[in-house]
């Protein structure tokens, strides 16, 4: 095998959960307690229905759970709409540059709760799935290619199932090969008018890594040099890893230093909602004449380089739309689920302010992102007056983190549905999980019958 498979397998095998410091596990722990929050609150899209109707059609006894209902599914199925229900209001966890590790959680509770693991064993996978991306994931900055983030759970999934099962170093192997090489996605999931598929992109890479996991356990050999080799992922797909990173005891665990959002957007655009509601006070919608929005250009791409940015017709788009955020938040001092309703999205009053939207690029922007989040806004009125408000780090940035109750306070908000006696359970479960012994009684916590 290739140096890059055998270290990535080694040190996955290798790891435990007594090596993890105790910042890991609290870590780990605030993350999952956000991504069920962001779970429950997607529980009345469309795409979420769907994605429980379809696995509710592989009923399997044990099976695996499925966040919001009582029946059982195979660990794969599972795994897919477990990661589309967390992924799907995009509101979870982002690590600034691309794609968000807390989707593997869909994954992780899916493959923990079929074969019985423990608290400390799915904390242990959490915790792997992390360094994962940080590995992987600067490599997949090239978009010049415009692929993806489905190569970087596939991957992250077969790791974190092969521990959960303990497979052998070997088997993690195959399963990193298998996976890596057969998962490669188009960035046009992310790009003009978003479709539901956006939610569910990596839900399919994280089932399919859960599924390399059990061929190899059978005894199923995945290329050997899927990264290193002719054809192989550095030659096509991104650049080399930096593998150092991994193992290293004087750096924090990646788990550590996850940046989460406070907003229901995405996550470049959080910035420009902070200095929106900083700036709407006591100010007369009808006085503005313009907004400026100076920003990096990945903030740029990512939410106002399509024509379809301009005019969202669908909530997938409109939470990746500077103009619609923007407009938002200024007219009615929010950005939150019920804001991409379609009533909302139509809304006169934001749609006549959005034309008013200018986005700029940085350069100094630009250069300092990810490390740096950065965004100006400027609301021009018609007396000439200029309100200005520039963000750094905006709340939930890792060099800004939400506090433990400020967590805590999105979780109860976004499953408000639950009722405050089970959102108190939950948390109490979650604070406590590494003494259970399986985790289905999560799965009973999370269940809503509305």
């Amino acid at each position: 095998m290739d140096s890059t498979t055998r270290c990535i397998s080694e040190y996955v095998a290798n790891l435990t959960y007594e090596a993890l410091p105790a910042s890991s596990l609290h870590a780990a722990k605030r993350l999952l307690l956000d991504s069920i929050g962001c779970a429950v609150a997607a529980y009345d899209m469309d795409a979420v229905r769907l994605v429980q109707r379809v696995a509710k059609k592989y009923a399997a006894s044990p099976g695996a759970g499925v966040l919001g209902l009582t029946a059982k599914t195979t660990p794969e199925h599972a795994a897919f709409a477990n990661t589309t229900i967390i992924r799907y209001l995009d509101w979870n966890d982002s690590p600034m540059i691309s794609s968000h590790p807390s989707d593997n959680f869909g994954h992780i509770l899916a493959v923990a709760d079929a074969f019985t693991c423990n608290g400390p064993a799915t904390l242990l996978a959490a915790v792997i799935a992390y360094e994962i991306h940080r590995t992987v994931n600067p490599g997949m900055e090239n978009r010049s290619r415009a692929w993806d983030d489905g190569p970087i759970v596939a991957i992250a999934a077969a790791c974190t199932t092969g521990k959960l099962l303990n497979l052998t170093q070997e088997q993690i192997a195959n399963a990193i090969g298998i996976a890596a090489v057969s998962n490669i996605a188009l960035r046009a999931t992310r790009t003009g008018a978003m479709s539901m598929w956006r939610g569910s992109a990596t839900a399919q890479a994280g089932r399919n890594g859960v599924f390399a996991a059990f061929l190899a356990q059978e005894g199923m050999t995945g290329p050997s040099e899927p990264f290193e080799g002719e054809f192989g992922f550095w030659q096509e797909i991104a650049h080399p890893f930096e593998l150092s990173i991994l193992g290293r005891r004087n750096v924090p665990y990646a788990i550590e230093c996850s940046t989460m959002k406070y907003f229901p957007a995405c996550y470049v655009g959080q910035a420009a909602i902070w200095a929106v509601q900083e700036l709407r006070q006591n100010l007369h919608l009808d006085d503005v004449v313009e907004i400026r929005v100076t920003t990096s250009l990945r903030g740029w791409k990512n939410m106002a380089s399509d024509a379809e940015k301009w005019a969202p017709q669908t909530r997938e788009t409109a939470d990746h739309s500077l103009p619609y955020v923007v407009a938002s938040m200024l007219a009615r001092g929010s950005i939150a689920v019920a804001d991409y309703s379609p009533e909302r999205l139509n809304d006169p009053t934001v749609r006549s302010l959005m034309p008013k939207v200018k986005v700029l690029v940085d350069d100094e922007m630009t250069r300092v992102f990810p490390e740096v989040i950065r965004t100006k806004v400027e609301i021009v009125t018609h007396d000439g007056q200029v309100r200005a408000a520039d963000i750094i780090n905006p709340k939930g940035h890792d060099a800004n983190p939400l506090s433990d109750d400020e967590v805590q306070s999105k979780f109860r908000l976004a499953a408000q549905r639950l009722g405050g006696d089970r959102c108190d359970r939950i948390i109490s479960w979650i604070e406590s999980m590494e003494s259970a012994d399986s985790i289905g009684e999560l799965f009973t916590l999370v269940h809503y019958s509305g």
